[in-house]
């Protein structure tokens, strides 16, 4: 079942566009991350879903025509930065929360137990907020945006500073809830947490560009994908390769010089000497690089 529906959707700001008529939809027990630079428009979206700020076109579908106490009631939000009360307490945190969602103390003790279990903070209840680490500061927030049991949940970038290790049980508790159901829209720049996403939308200048679960967008570059072998400095190979060929996105990967492109394509590199290895099996990163590389490449022109 879907749980938001967005089509056409369209905000400017000083006469330049922030989203751009972008159609998506978030249904339950799946994840949708956007992914994009900064200035893509991936907070703007989640503002207008939210109620936050007001599209000039298009339509936001929500399961009840009072979005504003659809929202309030089944909605639960994690804005970038860390918003909760860092001379509270974790509990005292909770507590607020469950206030403002008018939750019985009966009930807020029921589901604190829960989020306690779920999130592991139970060791440190009564430390003040601004005492934690950032991992269990971004476990505190999701805690406090599930106290009212929402359908749909809204995270922008909740893992940004994180250390690893928190990252990994911080997406564990949203597989969790995305198998009990829940709907995700999340903002990430990692993209090793794209990968959880069950659908991937690459935004560019508030335009969706590409989109499709990670698997589909990888599998653009089969047979596309080319590793250059040498033992030059990669960065003066990088800008070497980029003036042989200014049109073929040309990166840095974990294993040396990454391009794109057919054999054809790639041409003028192959008749210049270099050695190219491949086609490698792509990973969700290179179908991101080899997108805005290529978009940069041609705005250029």
């Amino acid at each position: 079942m879907t749980i938001v529906h967005v089509e056409g959707l369209r905000r400017t700001y000083q006469g330049r566009p922030a989203v751009d008529g972008i159609t998506f939809s978030v249904d339950e027990g799946r994840i949708v991350g956007l992914i994009g630079p900064d200035g893509a428009g991936k907070t703007t979206t989640m503002r207008l879903i939210l109620g936050l700020d007001h599209p000039e076109e298009g339509i936001i579908q929500l399961p009840d025509e009072d979005h504003s106490h659809w929202i309030k009631r089944h909605v639960g939000y994690m804005p970038e930065r860390f918003s909760l009360y860092e001379d509270l307490t974790v509990e005292e945190n909770l507590w607020f929360f469950a206030t403002v969602h008018g939750l019985s103390e009966a009930h807020f003790k029921e589901k604190a137990a829960w989020l306690y279990r779920f999130s592991r903070l139970a060791p440190f209840r009564t430390r003040r907020a601004g005492a934690l680490s950032g991992g269990m500061k971004q476990k505190l927030a999701l805690s406090c945006a599930l106290l009212h049991n929402p359908r749909l949940l809204i995270l922008d970038e909740p893992t940004t500073g994180v250390d690893p290790l928190s990252r990994k049980e911080f997406w564990d508790m949203l597989d969790a809830l995305r198998r009990e159901g829940m709907g995700i829209l999340i903002s990430t720049p990692n993209l090793g947490e794209a990968e959880h996403c069950d659908t991937v939308l690459f935004l560019h200048e508030g335009k969706i560009v590409l989109q499709g679960s990670p698997q589909q967008l990888s599998r653009r570059l089969e047979g596309r994908l080319f590793r250059i072998e040498t033992e030059a400095d990669p960065r003066a190979l990088r800008e070497e390769v980029r003036r042989t060929a200014p049109h073929i996105p040309c990166y840095l990967g974990p294993d040396g010089i990454r391009i794109t492109g057919t054999r054809e394509e790639l041409a003028p590199l192959l008749s210049a000497s270099y050695h190219l290895e491949g086609p490698l099996p792509p990973r969700l990163e290179d179908a991101f690089l080899s997108t805005f590389l290529g978009i940069s490449d041609r705005e250029a022109v």
